[in-house]
């Protein structure tokens, strides 16, 4: 049995509209909910059609190039679910999986497998990243199963960033440097679904593939 992660962090974001819109990414050809922060970042999701607790989920950030770092809390906050950070890497990006159970620096999290998709690149001004998350949509947190409910139109995430990069860009283990930027926000997951969903993913980690 799971617990909606709408319910388990009810006290922190229950006040919070949903903060979002829709984006149709014309080549991974999937819909996405959007929130744009007050930092310029922008973070998507999108999830599969009718999906049920676990389910593989798309994260798409994109940010300006004076972004160190960008966090997204898949259980709308630090502690106690599934973390994943991004970051610039050249020409390309970088992503890592962490969580905490204290309020200090994220380790790496084995439980949730996150997988660079196509079009994840960078230039002058932006970097974009395009991430398979498997692992993303539920987890333990001591004995309860917490999920993400994909029929929520209010689900609550939590996102951070750092104006300084991690030590090592090109390392997902690397130590990075306390965020200076945080918020709270809603997505419409209902509105996020994509009956196309698989095969798109598939195309876009075989597109990826033929480019390394």
């Amino acid at each position: 049995m799971y617990i909606s992660a709408r319910v388990f962090v009810a006290s922190l974001v229950a006040a919070l509209p949903v903060q979002a819109s829709q984006y149709y990414d014309r080549d991974l050809r999937l819909n996405f909910q959007e929130h744009r922060t007050e930092a310029d970042i922008f973070f998507r999701v999108a999830i599969p059609a009718n999906a049920t607790p676990p389910f593989d989920v798309a994260l798409q950030v994109v940010a300006p190039v004076t972004t160190g770092w960008a966090g997204f809390a898949w259980g709308g906050g630090m502690r106690l679910n599934p973390l994943t950070m991004v970051w610039q890497n050249g020409e390309g990006v970088t992503a890592s999986s962490r969580a905490v159970t204290s309020y200090s620096l994220p380790r790496m999290n084995p439980n949730a497998q996150l997988t660079v998709l196509s079009g994840s690149e960078a230039n002058e001004t932006h970097w974009k990243a395009n991430i398979l998350c498997q692992g993303c949509s539920g987890w333990m947190e001591g004995n309860q199963n917490i999920a993400l409910n994909a029929q929520s139109q209010n689900s609550p995430f939590a996102w951070a960033r750092s104006t300084a990069a991690p030590d090592d860009t090109s390392d997902p283990t690397s130590y990075f440097h306390y965020h200076d930027r945080r918020g709270y926000f809603s997505l419409d997951l209902k509105n996020a679904q994509n009956e196309n969903f698989d095969q798109a993913v598939l195309d876009a980690r075989r597109d990826r593939l033929r480019n390394i």
